[in-house]
């Protein structure tokens, strides 16, 4: 009872049902005006064909202009307004202007005239080439002489962050999707709690999406009480309005601008599996240490002073001179927002899969893509490329699920292989690729991160952690089943159709 209780009472089901009778009350009033008013039926149909003739021409990807076109061709009469309100992904021009300020102050900091970009021009066009992109259009540079530790399981993950939050002498910056009160937050909390007492900057944030049904609304107020300067980011109102549709999807930890921390991993019991909700839970990160630490630094400073009016101040404050470690390879700190139009996290997955040689391993949650990224898939197949891709077999959203599985057909008739992990959910994020490419953050294979998250990330060449997480890889291998093309032999023709039909929608979802 106490459940049901807390469902029907919770934000994320209250904000759901007010949009819901906002959206039942628009079209019931555009019905009930244009019986009465005949040029206004007719403004509504023209509309919904100008923005449908938009759609198409745009630049944008073909199937999110896919499943928009059905929905202006099937409801014609306010087809055009859905588009205006839900479906029109541009940001306002201010805002967009605001951010590029806000990045170009950001970019001031960066030292991107090392000569590490030159160096592995040198000895791999190929990786070189997706490098240069990253610079280009993340804004941070590609780094070397840093000291890489691959954090294999949550439960690694929550040791090591730990620790080193017991360390920090001077600030700490945290940002995560989720966060829930249980062993895991608690823990972190009372270092953070410990720290604010010893002078030690705390800033957080944490996406208000995310932690719906998680914490009790209004929790960065409380944080706020205990010294820490947060985020409650993009907070849920009941408005029909795209933005609502973005979320900080990011996974960071900075402290003291000697360590960083990115990866799959959220502040929640189940990702330590002191709480079993999907069976067993995989997930994964990196610990990094050296000068690309910077990087995660200004990628957070930057966020969180477009997003909040407490500002942080003088970026240099935080900037901390590191020790240079062996040379063990490259890493290249990136960050994706749906602010522009580059699909950086999308990107860096295809360049990848073109570039691969011998094979392309991946680990994804969920597997939602367009067409250019299935066809990466299955071309790198085809050219003899061994292509694997790790699914959960225990779905947390039986929906998701049902649309990722909705893939698997063309893939495997491709060459690519498709293992779901037996005993639980895969939520780890990531690539790796000839022993030589890896890629590892808060991305997922689906449209969400691709186009309306905040997602971040590190690329890695010819690092020793790239090793690791193929080891990892394999061991889990075991724990997978395979699955073939006739798997799915003896669904029903039920089943097939809603398959379709999610798939269809999933890019506007």
């Amino acid at each position: 009872m106490r459940k049901i209780v807390r469902l029907l009472t919770s934000k994320a089901l209250i904000v759901t049902v007010l949009i819901l009778l906002q959206v039942i009350a628009l079209c019931i009033s555009i019905m009930y005006l244009a019986s009465y008013y005949a040029y206004l039926r007719s403004f509504l149909f023209i509309l919904s064909l100008i923005i449908g003739i938009q759609v198409i021409n745009h630049r944008g990807n073909p199937s999110y202009k896919i499943a928009w076109i059905i929905v202006i061709m099937a409801f014609p009469l306010f087809g055009g307004i859905f588009y205006v309100l839900f479906g029109n992904k541009k940001m306002p021009k201010k805002q967009v202007v605001q951010n590029l300020a806000s990045i170009k102050q950001m970019a001031r900091y960066l030292k991107r005239e090392n000569g590490y970009i030159e160096e592995l021009k040198a000895k791999d066009l190929d990786a070189y080439k997706l490098a240069y992109y990253l610079e280009e259009h993340s804004g941070f540079p590609l780094y070397t002489y840093c000291d890489t530790t691959y954090l294999s399981s949550g439960e690694m993950y929550f040791e090591c962050l730990l620790s080193e939050l017991k360390k920090a002498k001077k600030y700490i910056f945290m940002e995560y999707f989720i966060i829930e009160e249980g062993i895991f937050f608690t823990s972190i909390l009372e270092v953070l709690h410990e720290k604010v007492s010893q002078g030690v900057e705390v800033y957080f944030i944490y996406d208000d999406a995310g932690c719906v049904g998680k914490i009790p609304p209004h929790y960065d107020h409380k944080l706020q009480q205990m010294g820490i300067h947060c985020l409650a980011f993009n907070p849920i109102e009941p408005q029909l309005l795209i933005h609502m549709n973005h979320r900080d999807h990011r996974k960071i930890t900075v402290i003291d601008g000697k360590v960083a921390f990115t990866g799959g991993v959220n502040l929640a019991d189940e990702y330590i599996n002191a709480k079993v909700v999907y069976g067993k839970w995989v997930d994964s990160g990196i610990m990094i240490q050296g000068e690309a630490v910077w990087a995660f630094a200004l990628m957070f400073m930057q966020f969180y002073n477009f997003y909040s009016k407490d500002k942080i101040g003088n970026y240099d404050m935080y900037y901390h001179q590191n020790i240079q470690y062996d040379h063990t390879g490259y890493i290249l700190p990136y960050t994706d927002s749906p602010l522009d139009e580059e699909i950086i996290g999308e990107n860096v997955h295809i360049s990848i899969l073109n570039m691969a040689k011998q094979y392309v391993y991946i680990k994804t949650p969920y597997l939602i893509c367009d067409h250019e990224v299935i066809t990466a898939l299955q071309l790198a197949a085809k050219m003899g490329i061994d292509v694997r891709i790790m699914l959960p077999h225990i779905p947390d959203k039986w929906f998701v699920h049902m649309v990722s599985r909705a893939y698997y057909t063309p893939l495997i008739e491709a060459g690519v292989k498709i293992l779901e992990y037996e005993k639980g959910f895969i939520h780890s994020k990531e690539f790796i690729s000839d022993d030589r490419v890896g890629v590892i953050g808060s991305t997922n294979m689906d449209y969400r991160s691709y186009y309306l998250h905040h997602e971040c990330g590190v690329w890695l060449y010819d690092d020793a952690v790239i090793l690791e997480m193929k080891r990892a890889y394999e061991k889990q291998c075991e724990e997978c089943i395979e699955i073939d093309i006739h798997h799915f032999d003896h669904e029903n023709i039920m089943t097939k159709m809603i398959q379709g039909i999610l798939r269809l929608f999933a890019p506007i979802m």
